[in-house]
């Protein structure tokens, strides 16, 4: 390969430039765009990310399990069914959202996985799930056509999207919040606690969360 590089002395049309043989290099040309850099940034496209999970019955020992080859995968939850996944379907070094809705993906066993699809649309940014009890839930943004998601703007935000699927990831509907109601106090007060969620434990109809400054934030969800 030839290799160009620049300093202070020399200017952006005339760069050094040096011829570099896989020899010296210690590779070959096939490995190289198997692993090398082939872009203009130096990140390795999602192609060559591959995930795994340990999985076991109870009283057997974990198996290293692959997870399914859905863009990179996937921010895995627990469910009372098996595993749903949800796929990062954004290349390092771009705007996630340009990149269409993530893949949900569903596992009775975590070793056959079955591809749900998108929960969305190509204009809606789908990056966060969770787990509650019966099922899981799924947090998305409307992007805009200018290519970044509404919502930068307090005033002109809509707000998140919300999706609550079931325990195995087969049906959805969104969520709407009533005027003046948490998604915490709404998941309370529909039997959807959270389950394993970070910095926030459920006790009853009581919420207490880890916020800014560590602070101890207590939720008093309605019955």
């Amino acid at each position: 390969m030839t290799v160009e590089w620049r300093t202070d002395e020399t200017s952006y049309d005339f760069p050094y430039t040096r011829f570099v043989s896989w020899d010296e290099l210690g590779t070959t040309e096939e490995l190289y765009y198997d692993y090398g850099s082939i872009g203009n940034k130096p990140y390795h496209p999602p192609w060559r990310y591959s995930g795994s999970i340990f999985a076991a019955t109870w009283g057997e020992s974990p198996r290293t399990l692959d997870l399914p080859t859905v863009h990179i995968c996937c921010d895995v939850v627990r469910t009372e069914s098996g595993y749903v996944g949800l796929s990062d379907h954004s290349i390092a070094g771009y705007a996630p959202w340009r990149f269409g809705p993530a893949i949900v993906v569903f596992s009775s066993n975590g070793e056959v996985w079955e591809v749900r699809g998108p929960l969305a649309g190509e204009e809606t940014w789908v990056n966060d799930i969770r787990s509650v009890n019966s099922g899981v839930l799924v947090v998305g943004s409307v992007a805009d056509e200018y290519d970044s998601v509404v919502g930068d703007d307090p005033d002109l935000t809509p707000g998140p999207i919300h999706w609550l699927g079931t325990a195995h990831a087969a049906e959805w509907q969104p969520i709407t919040l009533p005027e003046g109601t948490t998604l915490i106090e709404w998941l309370m007060a529909n039997d959807r606690a959270p389950i394993d969620w970070r910095h926030l434990a459920v006790n009853g109809n009581i919420v207490l969360r880890i916020g800014e400054n560590d602070s101890i934030e207590r939720y008093v969800a309605p019955e």
